[in-house]
């Protein structure tokens, strides 16, 4: 399998532009990208040499225009043996099982992402966060949402307008929206969607105030968009 690369494009007075590329690394693969609230970094998940054999993947972070490769020392037991790779941005942590689905917090200090991992009970999921100063920190290190341990949650989706987690969250029924004020650790949360169907994949509206999201309401996945209700969006700050 070839190697995945980040690619950016401009809306240019209503035009699309051609497909710019932002990194060249044949050895590691990078996917899943998000911008920083003020435009000027890209979080991403990478896939470092190894990772498709071990199922560690690793967040990253670089500047948005693209930054100078740099080289790092292979892995032991990567295919090929040990050598030397290209990675684009600073390494903030690797996590068993993946880190995905990357969202910054509106102030560009934390980042929310989704970790898979096994655990007693068979295949998890959960949401976990981590400061975007950290250094090649272990999954361990991060911060986990321990209020909902035992619950699978997933697709983490900051508010760009308030302290808002928007996420989904299975208790025994289907998948649904909730979303979590801060402080986001120990916090309740509160249920948006309540519904027989999967509700997943949240997206906030550049205004705060509104989730679009797919769910298989009508047999099918569809697009639909929910309003926020006012007493959330004071919990976040938001006026």
């Amino acid at each position: 399998m070839g190697a995945y690369d980040l690619y950016a494009i401009d809306l240019i007075n209503g035009e699309w532009s051609p497909p710019k590329q932002l990194t060249d690394t044949p050895a590691v693969m990078e996917y899943l990208p998000s911008y920083s609230p003020d435009g000027k970094h890209i979080a991403y998940s990478c896939g470092l040499p190894g990772s498709h054999r071990l199922g560690d993947l690793a967040l990253f972070v670089m500047l948005a225009k693209g930054e100078q490769a740099t080289m790092q020392k292979g892995l032991d037991g990567m295919e090929g043996g040990a050598g030397s790779f290209k990675v684009v941005g600073r390494q903030l942590i690797t996590s068993p099982g993946g880190v995905l689905e990357p969202t910054w917090s509106r102030d560009g200090q934390t980042i929310a992402f989704s970790r898979n991992f096994i655990w007693k009970r068979g295949h998890q999921v959960d949401v976990r966060l981590v400061s975007t100063s950290a250094d090649k920190l272990h999954a361990d290190k991060s911060k986990e949402l321990k209020q909902f341990f035992g619950f699978p949650h997933y697709s983490p989706a900051f508010s760009p307008q308030a302290d808002l987690l928007a996420f989904v969250m299975s208790k025994g029924e289907a998948w649904d929206i909730w979303i979590l004020p801060k402080p986001y650790e120990s916090s309740e949360a509160i249920r948006l969607t309540k519904h027989p169907a999967n509700d997943v994949n949240p997206a906030w509206s550049p205004d705060g105030k509104r989730i679009a999201f797919a769910s298989n309401r009508d047999g099918n996945y569809n697009i639909y968009v929910i309003e926020v209700a006012k007493e959330i969006l004071v919990a976040g700050g938001q006026k």
